[in-house]
């Protein structure tokens, strides 16, 4: 469940029925099991259910991104929020970006309190007191770790920090954007012909650091966050690595904080760890 689909979003944009498409395809592949969440925007939940249908399985869940408009996305949200209403999809998850402590407050009246709810937080910067209100209010955080452009990458300073704080805290966090591959390095930062490339994150990097955040090695995972070297890393079912560094336990723990990472493809994660040998 560590990949949230997040098809309509850029760099992807795919069409809602390429989406929905690509998305019932990875329900039906031999790695469904690393699928988590349809990430999709709660003004157009409607249209979702309507290009899902019935079928007649379990309800796809859904973490619904809450826009400009707070109290009204979270109005398109209620109805979708209760699985026992036998619906195709279920909202038990959403993600708002704040810039404040007190725009905490504004969700803490609009958001319905089933929720999973996801705080999007900028990691530039002394992030530490909205990531403690975020705590106080029995949320999680969400890291933004790129975009389509160079200058919307984050420092690696600022992921650890970042990473720091909610381990710091006991706050459990999804990450986001630029997330497609699972080394650090330079890629393609969007599918148009002739686009500019840029330094991406990789996930494995980012668990492997949330792994040593959680063993108390920050030193050391500042390395990890930047490490381009792909044998460096070592992720079987029964072991992970960080070069000489066994991380078994830690990962573990680290599974349990960090939720999931959101990718607006699931074959190309898959694909990169299979070129890597992690899957068969």
């Amino acid at each position: 469940g560590i990949i949230d689909f997040a098809g309509t979003y850029p760099p992807a944009s795919l069409s809602a029925p390429d989406a929905v498409a690509e998305y019932r395809q990875a329900l039906a592949s031999p790695h469904a099991w690393m699928l988590g969440r349809l990430v999709w925007p709660a003004q157009q939940l409607d249209a979702l259910q309507a290009e899902v249908g019935v079928h007649g399985g379990a309800p796809w869940r859904v973490s619904a991104v809450i826009g400009s408009e707070i109290g009204d996305d979270f109005a398109q949200v209620a109805p979708f929020d209760n699985a026992s209403l036998g619906m195709p999809l279920v909202v038990d998850m959403a993600e708002v970006r704040v810039a404040s402590v007190e725009a905490l407050a504004r969700i803490a009246e609009l958001a319905p309190r089933n929720l999973a709810l996801y705080v999007e937080v900028s990691p530039a910067g002394d992030a530490s007191a909205l990531l403690a209100a975020i705590k106080r209010a029995g949320w999680r955080a969400k890291l933004r770790t790129g975009g389509i452009t160079p200058d919307a990458f984050p420092r690696p300073a600022d992921v650890l920090r970042f990473l720091t704080q909610c381990v710091e805290l006991d706050l459990e966090l999804k990450a986001t954007a630029g997330l497609h591959h699972p080394i650090r390095g330079e890629y393609a930062l969007t599918q148009e012909p002739d686009c500019p490339s840029g330094t991406m994150f990789g996930f494995l990097n980012l668990l492997m650091a949330v792994a040593l955040v959680e063993a108390g090695d920050a030193d050391t995972a500042a390395l990890a966050l930047e490490e381009r070297d792909p044998r460096a890393f070592q992720l079987s079912s029964q072991r992970a690595a960080y070069g000489d560094r066994d991380l078994t336990g830690e990962v573990a723990r680290a599974r349990r904080r960090l939720h999931s990472f959101g990718s607006c493809s699931f074959r190309e994660p898959v694909q990169d760890l299979m070129a890597l040998g992690v899957l068969a």
